[in-house]
């Protein structure tokens, strides 16, 4: 039944994927570009979509641990968030985190970090490995979540240091740091 579990993000578990239900920081550069006068009318579209159907459709079968919107702090936030309410570390893989060519030019443009910016139709989740499959066919089955993807796993650390970290091209991990208001824009 709908509406028992609350699906924080403090019922993660070791091993479970992280997913993104689709490309980050649209609705930040619509936004922004639109609000600055800024030229990129042609090529900015707004992430802001329902995401009741799909959603719905995960809940009602039980098949993610967690759900997090990615307003406040991007992914960025979320994730440590994450981070904070289980104690474990979440690694995502840059190469996985799907973002637009044009929202990447623009935050490259703009010194943004896409990672953190804000997202209107884009959530997070986290899976149990052996329900992936299953959540990311049910997704692609709507327009709005038709792009999800994998981006990561938690993990307990042996020195039981809970952690963001990135692995990023060749394999090598960084730390993330905890996101900062500066250089992040307000959209309200």
């Amino acid at each position: 039944p709908i509406g028992r579990r609350r699906y924080d993000l403090a019922d993660t578990r070791p091993g479970d994927i992280v997913l993104v239900t689709g490309p980050l920081g649209g609705h930040s550069i619509a936004v922004l570009s639109a609000r600055e006068g800024l030229g990129l009318e042609r090529a900015v579209e707004s992430d802001v979509a329902s995401l009741t159907a799909p959603i719905r459709r995960l809940i009602e079968l039980d098949l993610v641990h967690s759900l997090r919107d990615l307003t406040r702090g991007g992914l960025i936030g979320a994730l440590w968030d994450g981070v904070e309410a289980t104690g474990m570390t979440w690694t995502i893989e840059e190469g996985a985190i799907p973002i637009e060519t044009w929202v990447r030019a623009a935050t490259e443009l703009l010194g943004l970090d896409p990672l953190a910016l804000t997202n209107e139709g884009c959530m997070l989740a986290t899976v149990a490995p052996y329900n992936v499959d299953a959540v990311v066919e049910i997704l692609a089955g709507d327009e709005a979540t038709a792009r999800a993807t994998p981006i990561g796993r938690v993990r307990q650390r042996a020195d039981r240091r809970p952690v963001l970290t990135m692995t990023i091209r060749g394999g090598r991990e960084t730390i993330l740091p905890y996101p900062s208001a500066p250089g992040i824009p307000r959209l309200c």
